[in-house]
């Protein structure tokens, strides 16, 4: 805005110092903002800071890479050891170095080709921060506290329904994850006990039918029940209300080649279920990372007090169940065998973790890097019903309280899913009424309110985000 000349200004001083006063300018609402002195005009006469070239740029990653190189450089001849590298990310959880040292030593200029390709990787990541849990150091030592806490609770009861579930030891308390980048933690005295998947193996029974061609939701329904997991119902069409109650299982295991004989349809469930734990999928494999088994103690305990599965599967034929009817050629013996049988496959919650973590990761093993589930939309609906069914008549309290997709064993195990964060697996043998672990609720309840992880999270900064880079700061 142009000054206005002032008539009022009579004095020929007043007016040689307006004059002198060049540099005042009117503001927007005409008052006078304060006048530019010699040393601000000289300044904006100054050139501006060069622009960085190319060249500068390049420099400056240079530099940036050689200070990265000589954290791990720690004796400065020039190279980095395997032994340097496995070290350096076991501090982020990473306990497997997916990145191999020809030779045994890795030089600056390898170093800077691992850092600088399009395809990110481990190093790059936990270099720049991008891991699923950046901050792991500290995020354990948080978890581990609440883990002490909630290990002070001695409340609910050991099943006798099955009784070889009651001679667990009730003092056991273990929890294990897994990230989708493979960053693994474990706590408590209760990791390396192994325990049978119950009906923690239904989703892998659902996940293993779609995968082999089932339109398995002919069969099975995709609502709550509302009612105890065992319970003689079906919705208004016909069909086990979801999956992973008793019904739906039973109906799940029934569309597991039907065709072949009892032995292949086992051994290819359990092939599907090493697979998603980073195990060797052979039965008898001797190598120590395969903690896969199975527990015939529980499969004769289970079989021999299988009353109640025995008359939900007459049930569900009397009813004309697709998948279970004489006309479908089902052989009812078989079926429930083989349901036992799935339900008595054993592991630890380190390969739980691992089995909750790919699903967590799209179907993609975070150990191996192996795809174990082909359609990604096969894991989406699994974690939708898992969301929404997988508790039980308990889901909408879990829903509320925790948010995010989660199945639970009778045996006291329990696996939850952080989609594209982590999988988490806990084992504590005292369950609830409606046959959850104590221990395991409460800590999921307490790690849901602390890191906000919700698969609703993102609303309370009113904005939905990304979680990967927003979970466990």
């Amino acid at each position: 805005m142009i000054p206005q000349e002032n008539n009022e200004l009579g004095s020929s001083s007043q007016t040689s110092s307006s004059l002198q006063s060049n540099n005042t300018i009117l503001g927007d609402s005409g008052s006078l903002r304060t006048s530019l002195s010699s040393s601000n005009l000289l300044s904006m006469l100054q050139p501006s800071p060069r622009v960085e070239t190319l060249e500068d740029i390049v420099n400056r990653k240079r530099q940036e890479l050689q200070t990265k190189f000589s954290e791990l450089d720690l004796d400065g001849d020039g190279y980095i050891t395997q032994e340097d590298l496995k070290r350096y990310l076991s501090k982020f959880g990473l306990s497997r170095c997916p990145i191999t040292c020809h030779g045994g030593r890795m030089s600056f200029v390898e170093f800077t080709q691992w850092m600088t390709t399009d395809k990110p990787n481990i190093l790059q990541k936990s270099f720049t921060g991008q891991l699923a849990i950046p901050n792991f150091q500290d995020f354990c030592k948080d978890l581990s506290k609440m883990f002490a806490l909630v290990h002070q609770n001695d409340k609910g009861i050991l099943p006798d329904y099955i009784p070889e579930l009651s001679n667990a030891d009730p003092s056991l308390f273990g929890l294990s994850l897994c990230s989708v980048d493979g960053q693994v933690a474990h706590f408590g005295n209760g990791t390396k006990k192994v325990f049978t998947l119950q009906h923690c193996v239904l989703p892998m029974l659902y996940c293993l039918a779609r995968e082999q061609g089932t339109d398995i939701h002919q069969f099975i329904g995709r609502e709550p029940s509302g009612l105890k997991f065992n319970a003689f119902s079906l919705n208004e069409e016909k069909k086990p209300h979801n999956p992973f109650v008793s019904t739906g299982g039973l109906v799940c295991a029934s569309q597991i080649q039907p065709k072949n004989s009892s032995s292949k349809r086992f051994t290819n469930i359990y092939q599907f279920i090493q697979k998603m734990a980073g195990c060797p999928t052979t039965l008898d494999s001797n190598e120590d990372s395969s903690q896969i088994s199975y527990s015939q103690c529980t499969y004769l305990s289970e079989k021999e007090h299988n009353d109640r599965n025995r008359a939900l599967v007459y049930f569900l034929r009397s009813n004309g169940v697709k998948g279970i009817t004489q006309d479908d050629g089902c052989d009812i013996n078989d079926v429930l065998d083989f349901y036992v049988q799935t339900n008595s496959i054993s592991c630890t919650t380190r390969e739980l973790s691992i089995i909750a973590s790919t699903l967590a990761n799209s179907g993609i093993c975070p150990i191996t890097s192996e795809r174990c589930i082909n359609d990604i939309h096969t894991v989406r609906d699994c974690l939708s019903l898992l969301y929404s069914c997988g508790m039980y008549d308990y889901s909408g309290t879990w829903a509320f309280t925790v948010g995010l997709p989660a199945k639970s064993g009778v045996s006291g195990c329990l696996m939850i899913i952080v989609p594209n964060v982590c999988g988490m697996a806990i084992y504590s043998p005292l369950v609830d009424k409606k046959g959850h672990s104590v221990r395991a609720v409460e800590i999921c309840q307490m790690m849901s309110r602390k890191y906000n992880l919700s698969i609703f999270g993102g609303l309370m900064s009113g904005k939905l985000y990304n979680r990967k880079h927003n979970v466990f700061q």
